[in-house]
This record gives structure tokens, sequence and C-alpha cells, in this order.
């Protein structure tokens, strides 16, 4: 009867890989829809002491993070972490501002762009428990 409608049945090998095909492709479809949880940015906070001007990014989970110069006055953070955007008013004869960006794949990774006033060294450290970054700029000139 099914003849009559073009249906033509398929060996037992054939509609078992074809059942295993759609299975993997809707199981790949959703796994592609999942977003993977990113840390994210509670605060950041600035601190002026008498050799250096300390920023620290206070983050819910550890993160992958890098520093990079983009021009003499500008260092940027760039954080695999979620944030809210925002900007931080400088203190100190150091800094200027803090910048907060999100961006990246779904906003998952932010843009911390720390000005500066004059020339700085740039020293970095990670600590746990809680997890920070910590950025000390200090002044060399």
């Amino acid at each position: 009867m099914l003849a009559s409608y073009g249906f033509r049945p398929m060996g037992m090998t054939r509609l078992c890989a074809f059942l295993l095909l759609a299975t993997a492709t809707v199981v790949a479809m959703t796994a592609a829809a999942v977003r993977v949880s990113a840390a994210t940015v509670k605060d950041v906070r600035i601190g002026v002491h008498a050799d250096k001007t300390r920023v620290v990014c206070d983050l819910d989970e550890a993160a992958a993070y890098r520093i990079e110069w983009r021009s003499e006055n500008d260092v940027w953070l760039s954080v695999e972490a979620t944030a809210e955007s925002r900007t931080i008013p400088g203190r100190g004869s150091v800094l200027s501002e803090v910048r907060l960006r999100p961006g990246g794949n779904n906003n998952a990774k932010t843009y911390l762009r720390l000005r500066v006033k004059r020339p700085v060294e740039v020293r970095e450290q990670v600590l746990t428990n809680p997890h920070r970054i910590v950025i000390d700029l200090h002044p060399t000139g």
C-alpha cells in the first residue's frame, strides 16, 4: 500500500544509520545553542599608594586575561568574564579612569581600559580566594 505513494522500504541498516545521523544532528544543534558559563567581574577597585596605583578586578571565579598597551596612555586588560559597562573615575597622579566594556561572543569578554596620565611600568598578579586580577601601575618618570 505504501509503495503506491512512492514509499520504498529501506533496509534495517539504512534505517539505523538514518536515525543515528538524525540524533547526532539534534545533539550537535542543542550543544551549539547552550551558552558556556563565563566568570563575572564583581567589582573594580582603585587604590593609591606611595609608590603605585593599584587596580583590582574582583571575579566570582578564575578567568583568563591578557594585558597590552594600545597607546602610550592606554593599558588594556581583556578578561574572559562578563561585566556591566561603566566608567570609574581615576584617583591620584597616575590614573585618569578605568572603563569597562563588554564584548566578544555573547559579551563573555570584558575590556578594561586603564587611561594613565603619565608613563608607568605595569606589574600584574593573580590572587585566589577570592579570585582577583591585580594591576600595579608604577610611575617611571
